[in-house]
């Protein structure tokens, strides 16, 4: 498929492939079904953590705070979020998902959740679980350890090592 013969191939090297296609047949379903694609990552973790501050929202997403903002007021004025004034801190601004942007993300997560099934068709549950257990151990190698304590606190570090996309 792209001219590399399979024993040449790094692991890397396939999970960059896979990154790719996944994301581009995502991106294709989410145009097919009028998805706003860039609104997806936002609205994913908003899910996990409603009315997280705004900052923290672009450290999450690993986007810039200029970035996050314009998005965040489009999907505002689109009706998908609704931003607040931290009441206790009111240098922060955070960020609530609207009914309509729930029903968005539960779209959104339908057609992640049918691509899933599509790429692991044929697997038995025993080679799932091996390889979630070995993707997550090369996650963990490549995820410096600040990374691995601000997933678990769910509190992403201000700086952005170590090639996190």
């Amino acid at each position: 498929m792209n001219g590399w013969k399979e024993k040449e191939q790094t692991p890397f090297m396939v999970i960059h492939d896979l990154s790719k296609i996944f994301h581009g047949r995502l991106r294709q379903l989410a145009e097919e079904s009028g998805l706003n694609e860039s609104y997806r990552h936002i609205l994913f973790h908003l899910s996990h953590q409603d009315g997280v501050t705004q900052l923290a929202l672009a450290e999450m997403t690993r986007l810039k705070p200029p970035t996050i903002s314009v998005t965040l007021q489009k999907m505002q004025e689109e009706g998908y979020v609704e931003r607040k004034r931290d009441e206790e801190d009111l240098r922060n601004t955070r960020v609530f998902m609207t009914e309509k942007g729930r029903a968005f993300n539960e779209e959104a997560k339908s057609l992640v959740e049918s691509l899933d099934s599509a790429a692991i068709a044929g697997f038995d549950e025993t080679e799932k679980q091996q390889l979630m257990a070995m993707l997550f151990r090369i996650r963990d190698n490549l995820v410096p350890k600040e990374w691995a304590y601000a997933k678990k606190q769910r509190h992403w570090p201000h700086t952005h090592q170590g090639g996190m996309e």
